[in-house]
């Protein structure tokens, strides 16, 4: 598994989190112009039909967020598996609230506690890394 394959929990829920706020502007926006089509002023079929084109904008990333929210599920459990076959405890934690928990480096150190630094679990992560890759490789090339 790569850093790429790793960071992808934190990405997925970036962009669900970007869905939500749009589909809140959106939902926003269709009540504001809902709201004004019951003033006094005459309706307008471009009111409309901007209703329609929001709602239907909110469908669709609704839809989206449903989709992402499976595949997030399925990520997070492949990771998972990942990080339990760590032997190293330590290891398996900095994995964990890093990959599963999308912490910071310093946050996942400050969690770990005793004299962890954001730099010595970052390190700790990318040398397992660059190491199960490297005895990956040397076996598939056996």
């Amino acid at each position: 598994m790569t850093l790429h394959d790793l960071s992808q929990v934190y990405y997925l829920k970036s962009e669900i989190n970007y869905l939500t706020v749009e589909i809140e502007l959106l939902r926003m926006e269709a009540e504001s112009i809902t709201s004004a089509a019951f003033t006094d002023l005459p309706k307008s079929k471009s009111n409309q039909r901007s209703i329609e084109n929001r709602i239907a904008k909110i469908i669709d990333y609704k839809e989206k967020c449903i989709l992402m929210r499976l595949q997030l599920v399925d990520v997070r459990n492949e990771i998972l598996e990942y990080i339990d076959s760590i032997d190293d405890s330590q290891t398996r934690q900095i994995f964990k609230l890093r990959f599963v928990d999308c912490l910071s480096w310093l946050s996942v150190a400050m969690s770990l506690g005793g004299g962890n630094t954001d730099k010595s679990v970052s390190q700790i992560c990318y040398r397992y890394i660059a190491a199960r890759n490297r005895k990956i490789s040397h076996e598939t090339s056996n």
